[in-house]
């Protein structure tokens, strides 16, 4: 069987026009037509979260946080429910502001680190990689005393390495401070739990 090149013409789920894909995923006869599909998508669902923003009241601005009045997550993210599934507001206000889908490898992150913030303006695209060095750059990630796979607290960090100074075997400073061995040589080689 011949496949003519009229049989290959699909409709533009935008404008409507007939065109031939390049790609066989490719559903749209233009970028624009892509953009503005996006667009009529986020329209009703934008309308909506803007509904439960608190704006600040002088009008659109670069440095106010507008604050989800909705349902939030266990960290403080806005979230919805839309066509079955749960949404985070975050991610809708820079998918329909920019007008792109957002890639699956990539996250919404914030300029202002406040969760709940769906200000288009204080967001921005990034990696997870990225958004780690941004965390551990502002200081917000867990370190020391407040991560929760600490052995040792800082306050008895100091006495362990004094005992190791002192010329304390590593297994009875072990022994003496309930941690294991292998914790407390990468202690005395500088390994870990750097103070500084």
């Amino acid at each position: 069987m011949v496949v003519h090149a009229l049989d290959r013409h699909i409709l533009c789920l935008f404008c409507h026009k007939p065109f031939i894909p390049k790609k066989k995923w490719h559903k749209h006869c233009s970028p624009a037509c892509g953009y503005e599909t996006r667009r009529a998508r986020y329209a009703d669902l934008t309308s909506r979260v803007l509904a439960k923003l608190a704006r600040c009241e002088h009008g659109p601005c670069l440095y106010c946080c507008w604050e989800w009045q909705g349902t939030r997550q266990e960290r403080g993210y806005g979230h919805l429910s839309w066509q079955n599934s749960t949404l985070g507001i975050h991610r809708v206000m820079y998918a329909a502001w920019h007008g792109i889908e957002i890639p699956a490898d990539k996250q919404v992150c914030h300029h202002c680190d406040n969760p709940p913030c769906g200000n288009p303006w204080h967001l921005f695209l990034g990696s997870q990689r990225e958004n780690n060095r941004d965390k551990i750059r502002k200081r917000r990630h867990r370190f020391g005393d407040s991560h929760p796979a600490t052995k040792i607290p800082t306050a008895q960090l100091d006495a362990l390495r004094q005992m190791l100074l002192t010329g304390a075997t590593e297994r009875a400073t072990a022994t003496q401070f309930e941690v294991s061995k292998s914790l407390v040589h990468a202690i005395r080689r500088g390994k870990i739990r750097q103070l500084g």
